[in-house]
């Protein structure tokens, strides 16, 4: 009990830190409404749209009904190692194995919670173990709050797997702290190796600017013997590789992936240019200052009290000039590296971020707090002038951007910054921090002041806040539908459904369709989906543009819709079932080579002959109907031949828009492709949006599955923006019976199989006296291994995007199987490293314990 009062006593600082962001963090969520204190959810953003799907779907890996390799709820398959690695590995996300499914947003909530509290934690902890015993102060609670809550953190929230970089940056600090006072290295292995696993890209972040603090350490040591250096920067740099190799595991799989399906890697640089005038950049370190997240100024906020603070430091004679060199210089690092192209573009990675800039604002906000508060516990020797020189600078700056741009500093924001400033100024003027009424009545300010700056950018966010009710109605709307009609053990196919919430759903709810985005997403899948006449674009893709020969080529056998498709059969209330749907593997009639390339842009042309191919004929699957303008409005001819006609807008300030009118004659299926539509016009299909210039950034096709004969279609085209159009609207329909007849041969000659629900399909080959052509609705990965009674054969990426593989003749049994690649090597990096790591351990403890010698 001694030691624990003891222990609690001495770490008193660090825990009041954690509970004090504790509560100020729920309080937040309290007045912004978020359940159980309100109606919304912390979805926004990628939040909603990306990472709650994916913890859902890591969510049922983690309680065992998934795969932690490779998941068919997204697109048509990706490696969800990757994802993983990407934007789930962090150990907080654990705690969703002991919630239930239905509860993933409430855990999401909670883990974000402990993160932020977290923070708080480890900065007070660093501080502690960084500073003497006499510089300890209940002032570092206000900076460990500030740290916690600072401008990135709360701008960020949604992006909440950035913000375990934020909770371990302090520890990594104070592991190098270690190295270079003691040559202790194991708690700099295993912390950069949990900073490798939480999050590798922000982990690169962390790593490159921990690697400048631990240089600035070695510059600044009073002893410079090359030797001790020598070997304190050999501990450095072998700590940081061990750490890597210890989770190669899932570095060198997730590199694979980002080499060749995104190409992230080998990106251009920018050209020498600044972004920003660097007069703007201070403006974000006051509180209320909100500029978005998208596209804005870096989030560098980090409290009145620190910037008021920083002077100290660097007029202090206790702390070595070369000391104070190296933090100027790393700062002013900083402030260039937020200004000019180049050095973003480094500090990104090598790779241009979109929305989001700035990645690595929290460095510098770590790195000004920490000095502050150097500053701050070791003021008593500062002149006070410094004190009256630091607050007259900050209010004539305000007063300047005030008067020059009043609209990006309104008088609310004006005056609260300017009080904070006075009283802050004044109290460090008149009082002596040592005393702790002094020090806890700043403590109190920077707590009242990070919690106003938090709340004034989180009130933004309001608005777009997720509700939970939508979320629950959503699921429950479409989870026992898409349930009843799943695999059964042993079978394959995949099923979607017309209500989207997000490009992800098929995570969200768990089943197999082909929507996904994400930032390793397979870009060749993408790809050859658009080109077929989805609704897609390199990293996302969502279930518009279907066709039946598409939905059949796919595999997709169920579709849950409230509009009724009359060419399939309703299986029950807003549930069809497509009897068209191939196999996941089948038969081609001509090999791979006659398959057709994905140009022209012409999904129908395209499709038609995939089906030739198929079925080794050469027909017309798809036959054109003629379409033609029924009037115009404000557009006048330019040309016209018979391939199309050119129309341009007379009046510019007024709308013009063209009409086509038809009426389905008979019951074949009809599709309606308009190709020039990208982020040009604004089109509606009686009376219903479909294309919107804002948002459509590729042309897709449209079902008229919906529609009967007799029934008038009437498509309206905007010209939004756009000065001339293009007459490139086209009809199609399908020979069903034609095509019926097709898809029973390809289900009748395909393979019998079982899937494993994970990552294996056995398929059962009657033998033949020739070589065949099996073609797969899996997407091509490199790790997929092919394996024809028991002897390994290539898969080829037939249209740069399925698995083709050619059967030779006499086969009896085809294996495919999924392992990521780079798995093995990995998995052999990371248990060699882990050998090392012990082995290592094993001889420090053993050196320690040995007797010194007289």
């Amino acid at each position: 009990m001694m030691k624990l009062k003891g222990f609690l006593k001495e770490y008193r600082y660090v825990g009041l830190s954690f509970l004090l962001s504790l509560a100020i963090f729920i309080g937040l969520l309290a007045r912004i409404g978020i359940f159980p204190f309100g109606p919304r959810t912390l979805f926004m953003s990628d939040m909603n749209s990306i990472y709650a799907d994916f913890l859902a779907e890591y969510q049922r890996a983690l309680q065992g009904n998934g795969s932690f390799l490779y998941s068919f709820h997204a697109g048509l398959g990706l490696n969800f190692l990757a994802i993983i690695a990407f934007y789930l590995p962090s150990p907080f996300n654990w705690l969703l194995a002991a919630i239930p499914e239905k509860n993933l947003a409430d855990g999401i909530t909670l883990i974000t919670t402990l993160k932020i509290s977290l923070s708080a934690l480890t900065f007070s902890f660093f501080l502690k173990k960084h500073l003497p015993k006499e510089d300890e102060s209940p002032l570092s609670v206000a900076f460990a709050v500030l740290y916690s809550l600072m401008g990135y953190s709360v701008t960020y929230l949604f992006n909440m797997i950035w913000l375990d970089g934020v909770i371990l940056l302090p520890l990594i600090f104070y592991a190098i702290d270690l190295i270079v006072r003691d040559n202790r290295w194991i708690p700099a292995v295993l912390l950069y190796a949990l900073l490798f696993l939480s999050n590798f890209y922000i982990g690169y972040m962390v790593g490159i600017f921990s690697a400048l603090y631990f240089l600035a350490n070695l510059f600044s040591l009073q002893q410079s013997d090359r030797k001790v250096i020598e070997k304190k920067f050999l501990i450095f740099t072998g700590s940081v590789l061990l750490a890597a190799g210890l989770n190669a595991v899932l570095l060198i799989p997730t590199g694979f992936v980002l080499k060749e399906n995104m190409g992230l890697f080998g990106q251009a640089a920018p050209g020498f240019e600044s972004k920003f005038p660097l007069f703007d950049l201070f403006l974000k370190s006051f509180p209320g200052i909100f500029d978005g997240y998208k596209d804005s100024l870096p989030q560098i906020y980090c409290g009145i009290l620190t910037i008021l603070c920083l002077p100290y430091y660097f007029f202090n004679r206790s702390v070595q000039k070369r000391e104070k060199l190296c933090s100027f210089l790393i700062i002013i690092l900083m402030i260039f590296s937020f200004n000019l192209s180049p050095l973003d573009f480094f500090w990104h990675a090598f790779d241009h971020p979109s929305w989001f800039p700035y990645r690595y604002a929290f460095l510098f906000s770590f790195y000004l707090l920490f000095l502050g508060y150097q500053g701050i516990v070791r003021s008593e020797n500062i002149e006070k002038k410094i004190i009256f020189l630091s607050a007259f600078g900050m209010i004539f700056y305000l007063i300047l951007v005030q008067k020059m741009s009043p609209t990006i500093l309104d008088d609310q924001t004006f005056y609260i910054g300017l009080m904070f400033i006075l009283i802050d100024s004044f109290i460090l003027f008149s009082g002596n921090v040592k005393k702790p009424f002094v020090a806890w009545l700043l403590v109190g300010l920077c707590l009242v002041e990070t919690a106003w700056n938090a709340d004034s950018s989180l009130q933004q966010y309001v608005p777009q806040y997720a509700l939970r009710t939508e979320l629950v109605d959503f699921r429950e709307r479409n989870l026992s539908k898409i349930r009843s009609v799943l695999p059964s053990e042993g079978e394959f196919y995949r099923v979607e459904k017309a209500d989207i919430r997000t490009y992800n759903d098929a995570m969200l709810l768990g089943y197999p369709g082909i929507g996904n985005f994400s930032s390793v997403a397979n870009i060749s899948q993408s790809t050859f989906l658009k080109k077929i006449g989805f609704d897609c674009y390199a990293t996302w893709c969502t279930y518009q543009g279907r066709t039946i020969f598409s939905d059949s080529l796919l595999g997709i056998r169920f579709i849950v819709s409230d509009d009724p498709l009359n060419f399939y059969s309703n299986s029950s209330e807003g549930i069809y079932e497509n009897p068209y749907a191939f196999p996941p593997a089948f038969y081609s009639q001509s090999d791979f080579s006659a398959f057709p390339t994905l140009e022209p842009d012409d999904p129908i042309w395209l499709q038609n002959e995939i089906l030739n191919a198929l079925m080794g004929s050469d027909k017309t699957w798809f036959e054109e109907v003629d379409l033609r303008p029924a009037s115009l409005e404000n557009l006048r001819a330019l040309t016209t031949d018979e391939n199309r006609s050119v129309f341009e807008r007379i009046n510019l300030s007024q709308p013009a828009t063209i009409r086509y009118l038809f009426t389905i004659p008979d019951e074949q299926p009809y599709t309606l492709f308009i190709p020039n539509v990208s982020l040009n016009y604004d089109i509606w299909l009686n009376g219903e949006q479909i294309f919107d210039n804002n948002k459509n950034y590729t042309p897709f096709l449209i079902d008229l599955d919906k529609y009967q004969a007799g029934d008038k279609i009437e498509i309206l085209i905007d010209l939004a923006k756009s000065t001339d159009y293009s007459d490139e609207v086209r009809l199609f329909s399908l020979d069903l019976a034609e095509f019926a007849n097709a898809a029973k041969i390809i289900q009748t000659n395909a393979p019998q199989y079982v899937f494993d629900g994970k990552t294996v399909f056995r398929f059962a080959i009657n033998p033949s006296e020739q070589d065949r052509y099996l073609l797969t609705s899996v997407s091509y990965d490199p790790g997929w291994q092919a394996t024809i009674d028991g002897k390994k054969v290539p898969t080829v990426p037939v249209m740069g995007s399925l698995i083709g593989i050619k059967i030779p003749a006499g086969s009896k049994e085809l294996i495919l199987s999924f392992r990521p690649k780079g798995l093995k090597v990995g998995a052999g990096i990371s248990l060699v490293s882990l050998i090392l790591f012990l082995m290592e351990v094993f001889l420090y403890g053993k050196k320690k314990q040995e007797p010194v010698s007289d």
